[in-house]
Order: structure tokens, then sequence, then C-alpha cells
């Protein structure tokens, strides 16, 4: 299973910084990240980090109940043009609904989708691209 951290923030310089020197402090890898904001005045970030545990601990220790987990779907796939595409279709096909999603890369270079469809979706999701020998069970073999 797959999960992020979200973390609940104010929308203003520096907030995020205060995240990632809180992850550094402890010695937390931050693999992938999103940030946004959602008004003037808030924003969220969402993690995957290197020790989920280690770093949903020291945040929920700093945010408290605006630090929490919540499943996602990860699939790699060559990085070329459409492989997105690809991802979104079947999703699409099954008519699941994202919450959010992002990208980032592996050591080898391979795009590594996430996606954290709404939760009445999330099986839909997994059936989608459980065909997939690209789907991920545990980030931290990816990375």
């Amino acid at each position: 299973m797959c999960q992020h951290i979200t973390v609940i923030l104010r929308n203003a310089p520096g907030e995020f910084t205060g995240v990632a020197k809180l992850l550094k402090a402890e010695g937390v890898n931050i693999l992938a990240f999103h940030v946004a904001g959602t008004g003037s005045n808030s924003g969220y970030a969402q993690l995957v980090c290197d020790d989920q545990l280690k770093a949903l601990a020291v945040l929920t220790g700093v945010y408290h109940t605006y630090a929490y987990e919540s499943e996602v779907i990860a699939i790699r796939r060559k990085n070329v043009p459409g492989s997105l595409y690809e991802i979104m279709s079947e999703l699409s096909i099954c008519k699941v609904n994202i919450e959010n999603a992002y990208q980032t890369l592996n050591s080898r270079g391979e795009a590594i989708i996430i996606v954290e469809p709404s939760q009445q979706d999330l099986q839909r999701a997994k059936g989608a691209v459980s065909d997939s020998q690209d789907l991920i069970s545990d980030f931290r073999a990816i990375w």
C-alpha cells in the first residue's frame, strides 16, 4: 500500500520551507511532493518520504491534526510522451475521480505517477491499473 502525507499550511512565504527544514533535521528524505494554495490564506503540501512513519510523527508533532496520511496509487512508466495520457485514460474509462495527482522520477529516470483518487473510487482505481506490472505496492522499492 502506498500513502502520501498531507500537511495543511498557511498560504504564505516560507511555510513549505518549514516542513522541509523539520524533515531535514530528522534525516527524512522527501522523494516526491506537491504544494498548492487553496485560497488567500491556506494551502497544503503532499509528500512521499523515505520514512513515512517518521515523517508523519514529526509533522503531526508540529502541525497536530493538520498532518495525515491518505492511500494513493503509484504507477511506474517510461518517461516518454503519452505515458501520463495512458494512465489517465485507464482511470477515466473506469470512472475514477482524481482528487490529486503529481509525478516524479526515480533514479532510473522512470516516471512515477502518484494519484489520489476519491476514497470511494480507490478500489476501482487499483483495478483500472491492476493488470499493469507497473503498479507500485511500496514506495521504498522504487528509489
